[in-house]
């Protein structure tokens, strides 16, 4: 029986070893699957990682060219507005040059014509006083108080127009603050 027993021993301990071998066989089997898996993984990761990259590169190049375009139709419409800006400024120059002028003119024109009323006024002063042995006459009079009514009339009007020309200097000269395009710097 002692015989026995120590070949039950002998088996049970062998068997024992049989069953840590396996144990040990499948964990070192299972440490090597996850090796792989994690090898597999992280390839999978840089492959991933590069598509990313070469896609991320891709929508860089496209905002930048985008922008470039943005940019481009930008300074595109503020030249076309500063054109607009300009011929809009040569008009209210042109259209203020035209006013002084017409009023040089018409001032020129006045004077002359005032003139002329004065020399015509003081011969025919002249010549009524000589019949009338220099007794001044209703029409002499009446011509220097239209006179008069007409150099006033003639002076409010050359102050409004002044006035005007001011104004439309001083609103053309705002509207060229308020208009002028930003400076345009060069792309980088």
């Amino acid at each position: 029986m002692e015989v026995r027993k120590m070949m039950e021993q002998n088996l049970a301990v062998a068997t024992q070893k049989n069953v840590d071998m396996w144990a040990r066989k499948e964990m070192e089997e299972r440490f090597r699957i996850e090796d792989l898996e994690r090898e597999a993984k992280n390839v999978q990761l840089a492959r991933l990682h590069t598509e990313n990259r070469s896609l991320e590169t891709e929508v860089h190049q496209l905002m930048k060219k985008c922008q470039d375009e943005r940019e481009k139709d930008t300074a595109e419409g503020y030249k076309e507005l500063g054109y607009e800006v300009d011929d809009h400024i040569s008009d209210n120059i042109r259209r203020l040059d035209r006013l002084e002028i017409e009023q040089h003119t018409s001032k020129h024109h006045t004077d002359h014509l005032l003139n002329n009323i004065q020399q015509a006024g003081t011969s025919k002063q002249i010549s009524f006083q000589e019949p009338l042995d220099g007794y001044p006459t209703d029409e002499s009079n009446s011509s220097k108080v239209s006179f008069e009514r007409s150099r006033e009339t003639f002076d409010e009007k050359e102050m409004e127009l002044l006035n005007e020309v001011r104004r439309l200097r001083q609103r053309l000269a705002t509207e060229n603050r308020h208009k002028k395009p930003p400076p345009m710097f060069p792309n980088n």
